[in-house]
């Protein structure tokens, strides 16, 4: 089932902070994973695990624990 636009907004503010903030980063204002990381100041690897349990929690029922 697709998430509606209101839906999909409060999955995305439902998120941990930094869950949250590497989602719109990347899929939301486009940056590249190392520029994100790097806006973030965080690993890379750390950034990745961050967007890959953000966007799990946007696109499963449940969401993501945070």
């Amino acid at each position: 089932m697709k998430a509606g636009g209101r839906e999909l907004a409060a999955r995305i503010a439902a998120l941990a902070p930094e869950l949250r903030d590497a989602v719109l980063l990347v899929d939301v204002l486009g940056l590249s994973v190392r520029r994100a990381a790097g806006q973030l100041g965080v690993p890379l690897a750390r950034l990745c695990e961050c967007l890959a349990r953000g966007r799990a929690g946007v696109t499963e029922p449940g969401g993501a624990a945070p």
